[in-house]
């Protein structure tokens, strides 16, 4: 097995680009009787209800301004499945493992969330953006501040 392969944990979550978080939370609650939580991303101007399924969770995300990306996803691919996150030990590693392979990321270095630190892989070939997230290991107690107790 690879570096690459051995740093990959687990699908952390799958992401969903959803025009309307409540009518989500509603179908969702009727349909599975499962309760969602919310969150704000304003570092990338969306809102997200995250549902729990297990240890893995689907991240509805909804954009706060209509000129935004996710919009635009939207618009050209409809509601749904908009990436899948791998759940990392060391992202820095497997990205500059990654590069040397020539694969190219969305932003030059990972983007810090309330959560931990991401970094997006879009080949077409892949069939699925491909999210590498690397989390705080207290990342469901902390409520959006900067990735700072990195070790």
């Amino acid at each position: 097995m690879s570096d690459i392969a051995e740093n990959i944990l687990k699908i952390d979550h799958i992401g969903l680009a959803v025009k309307s978080l409540e009518k989500i939370r509603k179908i969702w609650k009727e349909v599975f009787d499962l309760e969602g939580e919310t969150h704000e991303y304003p570092e990338v101007n969306m809102k997200g209800l995250i549902i729990w399924v297990g240890d893995t969770h689907f991240k509805f995300t909804e954009s706060l301004v209509k000129d935004e990306r996710w919009t635009g996803y939207i618009e050209k691919h409809g509601e749904g499945i908009n990436h899948v996150a791998f759940q990392v030990k060391d992202l820095n590693k497997i990205m500059n493992d990654l590069r040397a392979k020539g694969i190219k990321f969305r932003q030059e270095k990972p983007m810090q969330f309330a959560d931990g630190i991401c970094n997006f892989i879009d080949i077409k070939d892949l069939c699925v953006t491909v999210e590498l997230a690397e989390l705080r290991p207290n990342w469901k107690e902390v409520k959006f501040k900067a990735y700072e107790d990195r070790e």
